[in-house]
């Protein structure tokens, strides 16, 4: 009986949803914490890891960005995530908010350089997987503030994000945090609107 669970579980592939905006030829990915430890895939965690980076890796993923803390991918049994992820040869980020939390001032320092880069990937025709724990909240906010910085107005942002990912920015502090984003000069909007898939990728 055990036995056969674990089989069930083994074959569980990491969900992945899609957020693509017209002008841009990128996508925002929004999932879970790859190979996240769980009371029924502590057994299995090796072929878990290596299914949800393959899934990852399927998807188009040339970047993963991890917002969780070092102490939260310890906790959470996947302390090996950058070496695994870029042994894929996935370029990984890291940009901890804390749980339930809003991005910080390191947060926001960091961003400085690696929010535009991440803009110009997604101009360039690149995917960007996000995640968190769960891939609802601090996975919500940074994939908004993507969209709203490459030129979406924040109601159409935040309407796509929680599209794509239901019950996503459940939270009042992270809706309110969303709206004191800028999105781009006029001149510079790359769209309007943008496209949500909510499931679109569970390779």
């Amino acid at each position: 009986m055990n036995d056969d669970y674990s089989i069930e579980i083994k074959s569980l592939p990491l969900m992945i949803d899609t957020i693509t905006v017209p002008g841009l030829s990128g996508a925002i990915g929004i999932s879970s914490c790859p190979g996240m430890k769980t009371l029924s895939t502590v057994d299995i965690y090796e072929e878990r890891m290596s299914s949800d980076l393959e899934s990852i890796r399927k998807w188009g993923a040339t970047v993963v960005l991890t917002l969780v803390e070092l102490r939260e991918l310890a906790l959470l049994g996947v302390s090996d995530l950058p070496d695994r992820a870029l042994s894929m040869s996935l370029l990984w980020l890291h940009l901890p908010i804390r749980n339930m939390g809003l991005p910080d001032e390191v947060f926001e320092e960091s961003w400085k350089w690696i929010g535009p880069r991440l803009l110009n990937l997604l101009k360039d025709g690149k995917r960007i997987l996000i995640h968190c724990k769960e891939g609802i909240g601090r996975s919500g906010i940074v994939a908004a503030r993507l969209l709203i910085e490459s030129g979406i107005d924040h109601q159409t942002a935040l309407r796509a994000v929680r599209k794509a990912r239901p019950g996503s920015l459940i939270l009042n502090s992270h809706e309110e945090y969303c709206y004191t984003l800028s999105p781009c000069e006029p001149s510079e909007k790359i769209a309007s609107r943008c496209y949500a898939m909510p499931g679109s990728c569970s390779a």
